[in-house]
């Protein structure tokens, strides 16, 4: 009798066995809805299908920027180690990965980038657009202001921009506050989640240039430029008509002494406009609205003078969807590495491409509008690379020269040239503060200093 018990208790412990196996595995919550996001430059790993009750092999416990593990009670098992990650700590808020099926393109990029890896290429006719774009600009840039105006339409005596003094920036209601401390004004971090560092000191230093700001001892000053202040509820006064604060920030890296300007966040204030509430209309936009006007004018503020000597432009930690897959398809397939990255001389179409994307444009134009002021400078190349950070967001560095006069005048398709400076070239962030909703860009032309929109074939030079 006791030997027929025990065997029914053998039976019931064996059939209750196999049923937990069976059943799914429930996910705690502390790891329920969290991702983990790999690098956006780096090849996918391979992922192994594992089984709830299957240990991740130990080999793929951590990638390579993540910090060394610590002590801590051991983890539930999970079906793939690859899909769990903790929230970030706040100030910083990460969002949808670089590319996410979740992420809204620019307004005409028929191809962006995809969740599971580097973004795709951009279609032809993204790619097209671009290089046609940053043919004008090498146009513009190589041609004295009067000449630059024909290339307008209606055709223009002068391009030179209007907005030349630093009063024209704060009486259009911009604050311009210096970062000092914090990981905002650490060039060499972003290695370890979540640290917002900029991840660009190596490429600095390998320049020949600062790669810290002055408060540290070095020659950079980082400028946060607000349109407004915060909570952005008062507004300001120009020409006797009142205008709303739109909450635009634009952070600006400035190193007068090497000669370096850096394009480090950008909101433009007809993106944030639309996050007010209510929204700002158009017409209550500030006219100071590009980087080409901003970054100039905040860089001539800190010299003192109209600059001569600037050597380096930037664009950091990149996010806007168009210019990675253009990025993407400058690369012809190949992996985006760190510094140096890979170059293009002005004459190549990879070159006019980049820097006629979203977050190389402002620089043409920055050039264009103030070629007496800066001395007829011109973008000789420009570097892709990627920032020394966890998340390996692409950067673009485009190398500057004084025009020799050796080389020939551009040659003229006879069409009217397709520029138009952006009002949106950047993301507020994959990083950006727990307070900001997530502002995804939208391509607009407005002002007077567009180029007539027009398709055009590319011009070799």
């Amino acid at each position: 009798m006791k030997l027929a018990f025990a065997a029914v208790i053998v039976a019931l412990a064996s059939v209750a066995d196999f049923a937990a196996a069976a059943a799914p595995a429930t996910p705690t919550g502390r790891l329920e809805g969290y991702r983990r996001r790999l690098p956006f430059w780096s090849p996918r790993p391979s992922r192994r299908a594992l089984s709830p009750a299957t240990t991740a092999p130990p080999t793929a416990a951590r990638k390579r920027d993540d910090p060394p593990p610590v002590s801590a009670p051991p983890a539930p098992t999970v079906s793939d180690i690859w899909e769990i990650e903790e929230p970030p700590a706040e100030p910083f808020e990460i969002l949808e990965p670089w590319g996410s099926a979740t992420s809204s393109p620019t307004a005409d990029a028929t191809s962006v980038s995809s969740p599971s890896g580097p973004p795709n290429a951009a279609s032809d006719s993204v790619w097209e657009d671009a290089a046609n774009h940053g043919c004008r600009l090498v146009d513009a840039m190589r041609t004295s202001d009067q000449e630059a105006g024909k290339l307008y339409s209606p055709a223009k005596s002068s391009v030179q921009s209007s907005l030349m003094s630093f009063d024209d920036f704060t009486s259009w209601g911009w604050n311009a506050n210096e970062i000092n401390a914090g990981n905002l004004s650490d060039f060499d971090g972003g290695q370890q989640k979540p640290d917002p560092g900029w991840g660009i000191g190596h490429a600095l230093r390998e320049l020949g240039v600062s790669d810290k700001i002055k408060a540290q001892g070095g020659k950079n000053v980082i400028i946060d430029a607000l349109h407004g202040k915060e909570p952005f509820t008062q507004g300001y006064t120009k020409n006797g008509k009142s205008y709303p604060a739109t909450g635009a920030e634009f952070k600006i890296g400035i190193n007068t002494d090497d000669g370096v300007l850096m394009a480090m966040d950008r909101i433009s204030p007809a993106s944030a406009a639309k996050k007010r509430s209510p929204p700002v209309s158009d017409d209550q936009l500030p006219d100071v609205h590009a980087f080409s006007d901003i970054g100039y004018l905040n860089y001539k503020n800190i010299l003192g003078k109209d600059p001569k000597n600037m050597k380096y432009m930037m664009s950091v930690m990149i996010t806007n969807d168009k210019t990675a897959s253009i990025i993407a398809k400058a690369l012809g397939g190949g992996e985006l590495g760190p510094w140096p990255g890979k170059s293009f001389n002005w004459r190549s179409k990879e070159f006019k491409a980049l820097l006629g994307s979203p977050n190389g444009m402002g620089f043409g134009y920055l050039l264009v509008q103030h070629k007496s002021q800066l001395g007829n400078l011109f973008i000789k190349d420009v570097q892709i690379f990627h920032g020394d950070t966890w998340h390996k967001l692409p950067n673009m560095l485009f190398t500057l020269e004084v025009q020799n006069g050796q080389d020939p005048p551009p040659k003229s398709s006879g069409l009217p040239p397709q520029m138009v400076e952006p009002l949106v070239t950047g993301v507020p962030g994959k990083l950006r503060r727990g307070g900001l909703a997530p502002v995804m860009p939208t391509m607009q032309a407005r002002g007077p200093k567009n180029f007539v929109r027009a398709h055009i074939k590319h011009v070799e030079l």
